[in-house]
């Protein structure tokens, strides 16, 4: 078992992305508004999606009751101390039980998002042959040779896939964020976005591969790890703004499919 105690310094090297792109969380809040409209639209158009549009609208619900409760946006507008809202247990107790499944559907969304195993095979056929990272070794995809040479290589094929799937999830978004600041460029803070999301997405799978439960209590761990007000902050905006361009994905996805 592994303690969230332990992830401390992947939280303090993610960066809060909100904070760097220099956007009005407010905003970011309108626009979700609006896609969310959008969704239940769809909806009701098509009710052959609503199955499939149920963990995104989990997602959202869960995550915007969160952040719409007053102590909470106090502290990511840094008017309050987060040891004001320690001292409120209803208010904590909440946090603490949405955490794990908020952190499980995000991981569910980057997924699919990203379409990562689709990703992987489409990298794997454009590169023919590539060297390995971890051990310098050259591999053929042509004749799969080396089986444990591929293998290995697994790792260096994903993070490319990742890599790639999230600049395209950013720029299918990018008219919507150059709104939200017209001075924003996806390759000058891509680097920054990218390490924050795979974070999230790391300390999601410890949660769903079970590395992290200790006594079935990982709300409690959680907390413990994001406890400080800096990773707070980072934390919910993070996953803030994903949220935002993981919707629009999904929103424009379905709308594309139907024109």
């Amino acid at each position: 078992m592994q303690s969230f105690s332990d992830l401390d310094k992947d939280l303090k090297s993610m960066c809060d992305i909100i904070d760097l792109l220099e956007f009005d969380r407010n905003l970011i809040l309108n626009e979700i508004e609006k896609l969310m409209e959008d969704l239940d639209d769809i909806k009701r158009k098509r009710p052959d999606t609503i199955k499939q549009l149920s963990r995104y609208t989990k997602f959202m619900e869960k995550l915007i009751r969160i952040i719409e409760v007053p102590d909470v946006r106090n502290i990511l507008e840094k008017k309050e101390n987060i040891e004001e809202l320690i001292v409120k247990p209803n208010v904590l107790a909440e946090i603490k039980r949405e955490i794990s499944p908020i952190l499980l559907l995000f991981r569910g969304i980057y997924e699919e998002s990203i379409n990562v195993n689709n990703l992987v095979h489409k990298v794997e056929s454009e590169c023919c042959s590539i060297t390995c990272k971890k051990n310098n070794t050259f591999i053929c995809f042509c004749c799969k040779t080396n089986s444990k040479s591929v293998i290995k290589l697994c790792g260096d094929l994903r993070h490319s896939a990742w890599e790639r799937g999230t600049r395209d999830l950013l720029k299918e978004s990018e008219d919507l964020l150059k709104n939200l600041n017209k001075n924003f460029e996806i390759n000058k803070h891509f680097d920054e976005i990218f390490t924050a999301f795979r974070n999230l997405y790391d300390i999601s799978s410890k949660i769903a591969h079970g590395i992290i439960v200790e006594d079935n209590a990982e709300g409690k761990e959680v907390w413990n790890a994001i406890s400080k007000h800096e990773y707070f902050r980072k934390f919910f905006d993070n996953l803030l703004f994903f949220a935002l361009i993981s919707l629009n994905h999904k929103v424009t996805q379905i709308a594309s499919v139907n024109s």
